[in-house]
């Protein structure tokens, strides 16, 4: 990932001083996460919510947080950099063979990808990725099978690509990305460059440095 973007991840406690229930518990992890990346760049300003209930982010910069039942990651970037980036992490048991079909497009189905169960968790946890840079700037909801992915095992990078004719931009390039699996989860994250002009834009304790994963 590019040195000018920020990654942190929070480790979940099982049991909180605090009277909140796991939903809670996840979402202070994510900002916690959130405000450490922004730090890392330099950024002053908290994180709030949209409308839709996804981050608002200080003026000039970008950014996107997930997490799992044991952990939370951000990543941020400035907008003169990056006009997009996402991030998503899940456990690599999470996602069973019955998502298969919801997750994956025809073209991934001949390849086997259903076939191997990382696999298909890696590519949902990619596709999830691509999904949060897509979405901030366009207000356009988008379906698992309207992307594709293409993956470079051994470099650890993918290629997300919309594969659904209406929604296609002069370029059918999504957005790239890299993904690892360590300790039994997959992380993904997944950028669009700010010099792209085919995209509308519309409208801690435990904290740990994952830049260098990503």
């Amino acid at each position: 990932m590019p040195a000018s973007v920020g990654a942190y991840e929070v480790e979940l406690s099982r049991a909180s001083a605090l009277p909140e229930s796991a939903r809670e518990r996840e979402f202070r992890a994510g900002r916690d996460a959130a405000h450490a990346a922004l730090r890392r760049l330099h950024v002053r300003g908290e994180v709030g919510r949209r409308s839709d209930r996804t981050p608002a982010w200080p003026a000039g910069s970008t950014g996107s947080i997930a997490h799992c039942p044991h952990l939370a990651v951000a990543v941020t970037a400035v907008r003169t950099e990056m006009s997009g980036i996402g991030v998503d992490v899940e456990d690599l048991d999470s996602v069973g063979p019955d998502l298969a079909s919801v997750v994956l497009t025809d073209a991934e189905e001949r390849r086997g990808a259903s076939a191997h169960a990382d696999l298909l968790a890696a590519m949902f946890s990619m596709k999830e990725a691509s999904y949060k840079c897509w979405y901030p700037l366009t207000g356009v909801v988008l379906d698992f099978t309207d992307i594709e992915v293409s993956i470079d095992v051994t470099a650890g990078s993918f290629c997300a690509e919309m594969v659904t004719p209406a929604l296609r931009r002069p370029s059918h390039v999504l957005a790239c990305g890299r993904f690892v699996t360590v300790g039994g989860h997959v992380y993904s994250a997944a950028w669009i460059d700010a010099a792209r002009g085919d995209l509308p834009i519309v409208g801690a304790t435990g904290c740990r440095d994952v830049s260098h994963n990503l």
